[in-house]
């Protein structure tokens, strides 16, 4: 199965603040391949960042958990680029989404792809758009 993965969702392999998604991603990988567009590196080196800054997590569990995450069974894909800005635009400001946000759903679009995500906003707008969020 192939699915969009964004920044939140795998956040949750580190935070585990949802074990529904945590539980999903590890059996997913299993026979699974994750999609995601190149700014998912830097939103999760980023919350890498704030999490140690604020204390919520060790330089070595950030170092362990990338780890991890540079193991999984993913395909980087480009997002929406030059090209596809007035769209990203659009569907960013339709869906009420941050650019970051928007960039997922416009890959799960365009690639007719479920997304998984924490991000209750971006839940709302697979919905809206018709998107399968998992897990179920």
């Amino acid at each position: 199965m192939r699915f969009v993965l964004d920044a939140s969702a795998a956040l949750n392999l580190c935070f585990r603040e949802s074990d529904d998604i945590a539980d999903f991603l590890f059996d997913s990988f299993s026979d699974g391949t994750a999609v995601i567009p190149s700014l998912w590196n830097l939103e999760i080196k980023n919350a890498f960042l704030t999490a140690e800054r604020r204390n919520r997590v060790s330089r070595a569990e950030i170092g362990h958990v990338w780890t991890v995450l540079t193991t999984l069974p993913v395909e980087e894909v480009e997002g929406a680029g030059r090209r596809g800005m007035g769209a990203l635009r659009a569907l960013a400001a339709e869906c009420n989404l941050s650019a970051y946000d928007a960039e997922y759903l416009y890959v799960a679009l365009r690639d007719a792809l479920p997304l998984v995500t924490a991000d209750i906003g971006l839940q709302r707008a697979c919905r809206e758009k018709g998107v399968e969020t998992l897990p179920r």
